[in-house]
């Protein structure tokens, strides 16, 4: 099997000192339980043996909708999205094969997505879905499936046969017919996951956690203890092995057994130290498998539940749960969700999409994408702001860094400020409704009226055009105070859909297009120095455009890091000994470029195919009619729309001659 994601971000270093709790660690639970329990008079051992009591009672059965329970508690509590997202911006949203992939492997993905928890207990819902998108994470190579599989309410069977809703002829692990089956159910309002009892059975990846020494660090997508007990006849699947439990030694030990893989028929007995598992030699549990990570997989012991527990060490290809044994019954499904059926593998998605970065000409490749199925902001997964999904195309000059620190923490920022400003979020939506017109594109921006501002639409773009507004401004603020290469720039383009309320984000010259009734719509303004008010702000803060570029260096007006230019006229003339004209009518305190975005707003519509997110690499030899009749001809030729990005990024470049690196996301709105 050939896997086509990334690894997520290197596990966090044990013993990391702990500053906060989040609230999914139960610490932070025993906590709230305990409000106005706890005085001066509570000794520490007092509190030590309430905490371990408390954990003890605690129940591990899950029952086949745990998973909606739980997150429904969750979503009533809230959850530390930073952490979780931060930990999780380094996986690589999963697409059909290709070299961008292969490099995103090697590079460690400029292409992210913010993970959910894959274990029963999920830390947000995902809002009404009508449908989900299944895109391959491992594909055999010799494949010839569908490039990824849409699951609407009628639900699907997962097998062999092209009788199969979801078919993997390559799959020789998989039954004919219902291998596993994935339904909706209508009273849960979500789809399932179901197990039909083969071997090599469904199975769902579980998170990357903190060891049990460190939880509440608040370094991992679930920042508590472990959730998935290594209970006996509990089966898990690492690479092309899979070991089952088989129970607990009269010492103590638990013993696993490999019922599948190179190693099949070996038994393994883990102590309360625990265990490591992976191919390095190094490990406990040595496994020579080149589909598993040098370490891949973790046991752990839990004293005070005296049980054993099963974690993932941030491997390239995961590590599964079987929904079997003491895990069989059905699992419920949520965006960013991996699963395991047979040895293929799948992502959960709200859209299809298709990434392509394409280095061209230029010696290096500046650019990074990020594709969040679900940004999972709690408060606000309620109809009609869910899901959540961020989509972003960053093009880099001058250095990668800028880029890369976009790619990396912009969507986090996102989360981060949506959760915080949820209130008046949803205090605009309920007031916003009336105001909502799914024809009409409308910007805000500081440059802009006041009376455009108020023209939004309503409310609920004001909040959220000022929210985006504030976010690009204190990330850049962030970069170029702390990165090391605060001289190297990036532009951003972004989308944020919040249900059916679509917002685009956008500095500099990088842009969306919007595909509606067949008709490109641009839903971004470039940010040139020629643009006549571009060229205002920069001569009213003392500086000149010349050959298009400002200061004669750089070829657009708005943009990330580019910390020089972000200084004013009058420190520049500070650090070279100069003094101020005395007549000067320009504020040279002012910035040359800002990293504040122009906001664009539009509701979708059933007639809304596709966007698509680039840089100006490919709008320099494409108009927009000229790229929606190109990617409209490919997704009628073969439906694969990972093929068609491929395709329009090598005809921006070999066939037209762009002389910039080429980078795009295409999302798949309605087929």
């Amino acid at each position: 099997m050939v896997c086509v994601g990334s690894a997520m971000a290197d596990e966090k270093e044990e013993g990391a000192v702990v500053e906060t709790l989040s609230r999914s660690n139960p610490m932070s639970a025993f906590l709230r339980q305990q409000s106005g329990k706890l005085d001066e008079s509570v000794s520490r051992e007092e509190f030590e043996e309430r905490y371990a009591a408390s954990q003890r009672q605690g129940s591990h059965s899950y029952g086949s909708d745990v998973k909606q329970t739980q997150a429904e508690a969750a979503a009533q509590a809230g959850a530390d999205y930073k952490a979780e997202l931060s930990a999780s911006g380094k996986q690589v949203c999963s697409a059909a094969p290709g070299k961008e992939q292969e490099k995103e492997k090697a590079d460690g993905a400029r292409s992210s997505s913010a993970s959910s928890s894959c274990d029963m207990a999920a830390t947000t819902r995902d809002g009404p879905l009508d449908r989900i998108v299944l895109k391959f994470t491992t594909i055999s190579e010799a494949g010839s499936e569908a490039p990824s599989f849409t699951i609407t309410r009628d639900g699907a069977t997962v097998g062999r046969d092209v009788q199969n809703e979801v078919a993997i002829p390559s799959d020789i692990k998989l039954r004919d017919v219902e291998h596993a089956r994935i339904q909706y159910d209508e009273g849960v309002g979500a789809f399932f996951l179901h197990d039909s009892g083969c071997d090599f059975g469904a199975g769902v990846r579980i998170s990357t956690t903190e060891s049990l020494k460190g939880a509440g660090g608040g370094g991992g997508p679930s920042a508590a203890p472990p959730r998935w007990e290594l209970k006996t006849d509990a089966k898990f699947s690492v690479g092309n092995s899979v070991l089952v439990v088989r129970g607990m030694q009269p010492g103590g030990g638990l013993e696993l057994e490999a019922q599948e893989g190179v190693c099949k028929g070996k038994v393994y007995v883990v102590g309360p130290r625990g265990a490591l598992l992976g191919r390095s030699s190094e490990n406990d549990i040595a496994v020579p498998d080149r589909e598993l990570s040098r370490r891949h997989s973790r046991v752990e012991y839990d004293a005070t539940r005296t049980a054993y527990y099963l974690s993932d060490c941030g491997s390239t290809n995961g590590t599964y749960m079987l929904l079997t044994g003491p895990y069989g019954g059905r699992f419920r499904l949520s965006l960013n969700d991996h699963i395991l059926v047979g040895r293929t593998g799948f992502s959960i998605n709200r859209y299809d999409y298709g990434i392509s970065e394409e280095i061209g000409f230029r010696q290096t490749m500046e650019d990074s994408c990020v594709i969040v199925q679900h940004l999972g902001v709690a408060p606000l997964c309620v109809a009609p702001l869910c899901p959540q999904s961020f989509f972003g195309v960053f093009d880099g000059h001058g250095g990668a860094e800028a880029a890369r620190h976009l790619a990396g923490c912009l969507h986090v920022n996102v989360a981060e400020a949506l959760k915080d400003a949820a209130p008046a979020i949803l205090k605009a939506s309920s007031s916003s409704s009336s105001c909502c017109s799914s024809s009409s594109v409308s910007s805000s921006s500081s440059s802009s009226s006041q009376k455009n501002t108020k023209d939004m639409g309503g409310p609920l773009q004001m909040v959220v055009s000022d929210l985006l507004q504030s976010v690009f401004t204190q990330t850049d603020d962030d970069f170029i105070e702390k990165s090391v290469h605060r001289a190297h720039g990036s532009t951003a383009t972004t989308v944020l859909v919040l249900g059916q309320h679509l917002f685009c984000a956008n500095t500099g010259d990088s842009r969306v297009l919007l595909c509606r009734a067949g008709k490109g719509i641009y839903l971004s303004e470039d940010h040139k120095p020629s643009r006549p008010d571009e060229s205002r702000r920069i001569k009213e803060a003392g500086g000149f455009v010349i050959n298009n570029r400002v200061m004669g260096e750089l070829a657009v007006s708005r943009a990330f890091g580019d910390a020089d230019l972000k200084q004013g006229i009058s420190s520049a003339l500070q650090e070279e000994g100069m003094e101020l004209p005395a007549d000067a009518s320009a504020d040279f305190e002012k910035p040359l470029i800002i990293a504040e975005p122009e906001v664009q707003y539009i509701q979708l519509s059933p007639t809304d195919t596709f966007l698509l997110l680039g840089c100006d690499g490919l709008f320099d030899v494409f108009q927009a009619e000229e790229v929606v009749a190109f990617v409209t001809h490919e997704l009628a030729r073969h439906g694969d729309v990972q093929k068609a990005a491929s395709a329009l990024t090598n005809e921006a470049i070999r066939q037209r001659n762009s002389r910039d690196n080429v980078s795009i996301i295409i999302v798949v709105l309605n087929d």
